[in-house]
């Protein structure tokens, strides 16, 4: 019976296909958590990297308190007591902030948040008389502005907080 022999070979042959997709989707697994776990890097060494290149960004001086890489469907980044501004009056206070970015356009280079969480954030913003807004000193929409165009697709969540609102277009309000 030549083709039932076949028939057992062919499911034979199959049987070990699937076993090893099975292995090696397990080993994919095991490689991508101990990456998510133990890759992640110690971001306190570039805890003044990133407030100078921030502080440059916003023209005013930037503090961070800790930072904290961890995974959620991307990579994410914790960061505690961010002030921009001065020390005694801060015109932003974030005591808890977490960032999750996109991580296919990481890939290339390209830096896109998905999600923005403000844990009791303070704001000072302000309406120009032009429409515009100035957010912690910080005119958005401005020739070069890097910002608002990493900001365009997230989702941002606030959870408490205080915003210090100023409106040019109606000062008296």
């Amino acid at each position: 019976v030549p083709s039932l022999r076949k028939l057992l070979h062919i499911q034979k042959t199959i049987g070990l296909l699937l076993f090893w997709m099975l292995v090696s989707a397990i080993a994919a697994a095991w490689v991508t958590v101990a990456v998510m776990y133990w890759g992640q890097p110690e971001l306190s060494h570039f805890r003044p990297q990133m407030e100078a290149q921030l502080s440059r960004l916003l023209n005013q001086p930037v503090r961070i308190g800790g930072l904290q890489a961890y995974w959620r469907i991307g990579p994410a980044l914790r960061v505690h007591d961010l002030r921009v501004g001065d020390r005694a009056h801060p015109q932003i206070l974030l005591p808890h902030l977490d960032i999750e970015m996109h991580p296919l356009p990481l890939l290339w280079g390209d830096l896109r948040v998905r999600r923005l969480v403000l844990d009791r954030p303070y704001l000072n913003m302000e309406r120009l008389a032009d429409g515009r807004l100035k957010v912690g000193g910080k005119i958005l929409g401005g020739a070069g502005d890097n910002l608002s165009l990493t900001l365009d697709q997230a989702n941002m969540d606030l959870r408490g907080g205080t915003l210090d609102w100023r409106d040019a277009r109606h000062p008296h309000v």
